[in-house]
């Protein structure tokens, strides 16, 4: 039976954006038992720790990426809430500063961890396999949470300094996690090539 395209896109971070065609099966080509694998496991955990913690605004996730493609809906990434939940612009200064550092710090060492499993995961496919549909959708969800996560951290940070606070150490461990938020947009790209190479083997 005959598979169909679809189009969903890893929203920008950092100005680009990542487009990946997904075949989806047909219901009856779908097993009804499904194994999570680690690393889907491990992206929804990463999701799930950056809403618990305010870092990115709780969202319907890959739903509001497509209509915002499809449908011409407007994305709201929540950048400004998470500056108004640590009160950066009239929050005690060193509590403000010790907050943001403790979540970015942890932000960074959390994608680490994923990006470890992505690595992991890589490494454990043989030559003629690919990584899951849903396991490239999930990563790649994560790595929209964590430019969220850099925007809203970002502009904590700007918010501080106009108040004419020193924010520039707290600024190095932002850049940290942004540098961390590069290798996970090119495993995503590894993850997202790699599942559409042996579509194409498998559909020619």
């Amino acid at each position: 039976m005959r598979s169909f395209l679809v189009t969903i896109a890893a929203v920008s971070i950092g100005g680009c954006a990542t487009v990946s065609m997904y075949p989806v099966q047909s219901s009856s080509e779908v097993s009804l038992v499904r194994q999570d694998s680690a690393l889907k496991r491990s992206a929804d955990a990463f999701c799930e720790l950056a809403e618990a913690e305010s870092w990115v605004v709780r969202s319907e996730g890959l739903a509001n990426v497509a209509r915002a493609l499809f449908d011409g809906e407007d994305i709201s990434d929540g950048t400004a809430t998470y500056a108004v939940t640590i009160s950066a612009d009239s929050g005690a200064p060193a509590i403000v500063l010790d907050r943001l550092a403790a979540d970015s710090g942890k932000a960074r060492a959390a994608l680490d961890e994923l990006n470890a499993e992505a690595e992991l995961h890589l490494a454990s496919l043989a030559a003629d396999e690919a990584p899951s549909r849903r396991d490239v959708m999930r990563f790649e969800r994560a790595l929209i949470w964590a430019g969220k996560a850099e925007r809203g951290f970002s502009n904590a940070a700007d918010m501080l300094a106009e108040r004419g606070v020193d924010a520039s150490g707290v600024r190095q461990t932002i850049e940290s996690f942004s540098l961390e938020i590069d290798e996970t947009r090119d495993l995503a790209d590894r993850l997202a090539d790699r599942y559409a190479k042996r579509n194409d083997t498998v559909s020619s």
